[in-house]
């Protein structure tokens, strides 16, 4: 069976999206927040990291300092209203001789899943959604790094 032509552009878009775009760039509909820092790039990078890392001890899942992607691990916390998980990615620019700084966090509560684990195709069912929580972690990154370099 052929697959659709709908399926080959798709997957040809998919391809010119990862293969030539940079690899830091994010979908503009997802809330995030950021700052232009007048110093240097490395600064900022070496910064942040102590902050992610030695103050407030997250999981580093992902570090690329010349792509410029710092990402946490899943973050867990069980409250009474339910568990919570969210990790949170930071994207470094450099502009000129400022670094822009972008960060994101995604939010995920536990869904319901019901009959098997698998769908008809055989894909997993996670058991999280997208959640409408919003944690603080994104702007107490922001304002800490904001005290250091200023």
């Amino acid at each position: 069976m052929k697959p659709p032509i709908v399926l080959k552009i798709w997957l040809l878009l998919l391809l010119l999206q990862f293969g030539c775009a940079p690899q830091n760039v994010e979908e503009e509909n997802i809330y995030y927040v950021a700052k232009i820092f007048n110093e240097e790039y490395d600064e900022v990078w070496d910064t942040l990291l102590h902050i992610m890392f030695e103050e407030l001890m997250y999981p580093i899942r992902k570090k690329d300092k010349e792509k410029g992607i710092i990402q946490t691990d899943w973050i867990s916390v069980l409250r009474l209203r339910g568990t919570l998980r969210w990790y949170v990615r930071v994207l470094l620019d450099r502009r000129d001789n400022k670094t822009l700084v972008k960060i994101y966090d995604r939010v995920e509560e536990p869904a319901e899943v019901s009959g098997k684990f698998k769908n008809k195709k055989g894909e997993v069912k996670t058991g999280w959604k997208i959640s409408q929580e919003e944690i603080a972690d994104a702007n107490k990154i922001l304002k800490m790094l904001s005290t250091r370099l200023e």
